[in-house]
């Protein structure tokens, strides 16, 4: 089936309410199963389930039940608090040098907080809330940016490596 993916998961969710809506009204209109799959462009597995879900509690059975997965280990406001101390830098929470890693963090949020999250764990959740991965940008003292510049611009287009056609018609010959 061609299923529709998108890159956040509560844009996905949404899409998938809508589908589930829309067969539980063509469900009230007699339409059949298989029908309805072919309608909406899923699986008929998909559409048997939510049908027997349409027939023990109607449209509203249909509709999204809210976030997956357990709950956080820490509020609202130790969230804030930990962003707080993120933003701060490591040297601000005692770490020597370097930047912010999974490990310095959990250890963070143990000391400050008495949680306890596997790395993994405190990464996802970090993900949620916007956090991303940061790497230093280090550039070396002796780039020459201009004469990079005139490579990529003389240099480049000779070496680089040119795909062939779907066809094979660049190596045709008259």
């Amino acid at each position: 089936m061609n299923t529709l993916r998108l890159a956040h998961r509560k844009d996905q969710q949404k899409v998938w309410t809508r589908q589930r809506l829309r067969a539980g009204r063509l469900f009230v209109r007699g339409w059949r199963q298989a029908d309805v799959a072919r309608q909406i462009g899923v699986d008929p597995r998909r559409v048997s389930d939510w049908y027997q879900r349409w027939r023990a509690g109607g449209l509203e059975a249909l509709r999204s039940k809210g976030p997956v997965g357990g709950k956080s280990k820490l509020d609202q406001r130790q969230w804030r608090e930990l962003e707080r101390v993120l933003q701060a830098g490591p040297a601000a929470a005692g770490f020597d040098a370097g930047g912010w890693t999974l490990a310095r963090i959990t250890a963070v949020v143990a000391d400050r907080f008495g949680v306890v999250y596997h790395r993994y764990g405190l990464w996802y959740q970090l993900r949620r809330r916007g956090w991303s991965v940061q790497r230093a940008v280090v550039a070396t003292r002796e780039r020459d940016e201009a004469a990079i510049e005139a490579w990529r611009r003389r240099q480049w287009p000779r070496v680089r490596k040119r795909g062939t056609t779907t066809w094979g018609l660049d190596r045709v010959r008259r």
